[in-house]
């Protein structure tokens, strides 16, 4: 199963707290992170690291590498303070790269854990 670019959006909006619960994200700023997203996938794409088209929606297991990623751009555009100040920004942009490499070099599968007790 994949997340939708809009899923994306309203993740970043709500972490950055540009999207209080229970509300629908302004348009606009939907479309600034939208507009990253596409920034951060030609990226991507150009260093061979995505498996997926840019009109696709997010595989699960790349999800929250991308978001981290994408907090970290989007946080100036809406006043909050950088998020990966505490690592390093370029350490932490090579750390969800080198986390998406690994994740689609290897095939995904959902799996279903069943608990039989002890």
């Amino acid at each position: 199963m994949a997340r939708t670019q809009n899923e994306l959006a309203d993740t970043i909006l709500k972490e950055l707290g540009a999207l209080p619960d229970g509300q629908t994200p302004v348009a606009s700023h939907r479309t600034q992170v939208k507009d990253e997203y596409d920034n951060l996938y030609q990226e991507l794409l150009d260093d061979g690291i995505v498996n997926w088209s840019a009109s696709d929606d997010i595989p699960n297991n790349v999800f929250t590498a991308i978001k981290n990623m994408l907090l970290n751009r989007c946080a100036a555009k809406f006043d909050v303070p950088n998020v990966w100040t505490v690592y390093g920004l370029e350490e932490m942009d090579m750390a969800m790269r080198k986390r998406i490499q690994r994740t689609i070099s290897e095939p995904y599968t959902e799996t279903t854990t069943v608990y039989e007790g002890f």
